[in-house]
């Protein structure tokens, strides 16, 4: 499975771009979240999800962090544990947290929520 999120290119691309991760997330990400004990990946997608529904209704926004900071510590968890190598719920949970990161400062598919909420 490999996504590219490309930089400085035209609108169309970066949403045909976006329309496959969407179809990645739900094919093999939900699978991988609801099949692993990790809950990392299913934090990731609640973030994904209070994300979006914080655009629309504020009381949502304490979730999203709620959902942010058990992702990152579910990440930090998993570091810590010493393994010398990560398990695919990890990988997917720091690429949860980047495109988070992506979709709200860099604008997604909803645009960047700081100028939303000014």
């Amino acid at each position: 499975m490999t996504v590219i999120l490309p930089n400085l290119v035209p609108a169309q691309v970066v949403g045909a771009c976006l329309t496959r991760y969407y179809g990645i997330l739900t094919s093999q990400w939900v699978p991988l979240g609801l099949a692993t004990a990790a809950a990392g990946v299913l934090h990731g997608m609640f973030l994904g999800a209070c994300r979006h529904l914080a655009l629309h209704r504020p009381e949502y926004i304490r979730q999203t962090v709620l959902y942010k900071l058990a992702c990152l510590q579910a990440v930090k968890d998993a570091i810590s544990a010493g393994e010398s190598t990560l398990s695919c719920a990890t990988v997917a949970t720091v690429m949860l947290l980047a495109y988070d990161e992506v979709r709200q400062h860099n604008g997604g598919p909803d645009g960047p929520t700081q100028q939303r909420a000014a």
